[in-house]
Formats: structure tokens, C-alpha cells, sequence
């Protein structure tokens, strides 16, 4: 089981949003590709976004940010396994919200 789990890793690089278009381009790297670029709409997507446990006056910290396409994950952006920070998950949920991109935490 864990062959089958390297050879489908895939690893998030770069989540770029254009607003102008309605976009989201994620950059992605798998054990068998160098880097490719999958873009979706904006319209097409909804984000669901898996919080940590309030530490501080109640605040919490966004650990995972699924993105959605008729309920099939098309992108899981972790701190863990893509080397983002909990500013960046943070900062591209709230741009996702900016945006209008219906957000659902879980």
C-alpha cells in the first residue's frame, strides 16, 4: 500500500488566483512529472477548509484546504505534505473567500 501512495503523491507548489478570469491555477509536481498546471473556474469550485483546535482566544488556524468540483476533490492543499504555511493556507482561503468561492468549514 504505501508503493501505491508514492506513486500517486502529488505535490501542490504554487496556488495562483486570477481574479480577472475567474481562475485558480494550482502548480503540481507527482513522482512521475516534472511540474504541471491544472486550471479551474472559480464558478466550477467550492473550498472546504479543515481548522485546528481554537488555541487562543478562540482562534483557530486553517491545516487543510480541499478544493471541490461537484464533490470530487480536485485539490487537497496541506501544511504537512505540500509544505505550506498556516499564514498561506490562511491567506489563500481568505482570498478564495474575496473571490466569492463558496467556503464550507468542516
Amino acid at each position: 500500500m504505501k508503493i501505491l501512495n508514492e506513486i500517486s503523491f502529488k505535490r501542490v507548489l504554487e496556488v495562483r488566483f486570477k481574479p480577472e478570469e475567474r481562475k485558480i491555477i494550482f502548480t503540481i509536481r507527482t513522482l512521475f512529472s516534472d511540474q504541471l498546471q491544472k486550471v479551474y473556474s472559480l464558478d466550477d469550485l467550492r473550498l472546504e477548509v479543515v481548522e485546528s483546535k481554537p488555541v487562543i482566544f478562540g482562534l483557530s488556524q486553517p491545516v487543510a484546504l480541499y478544493f471541490l468540483r461537484n464533490r470530487k476533490e480536485v485539490c487537497e492543499l496541506t501544511n504537512s505534505k505540500d509544505g505550506f504555511s498556516n499564514e498561506q493556507l490562511q491567506e489563500i482561503y481568505k482570498t478564495a473567500e474575496t473571490l466569492s468561492l463558496p467556503v464550507k468549514k468542516v
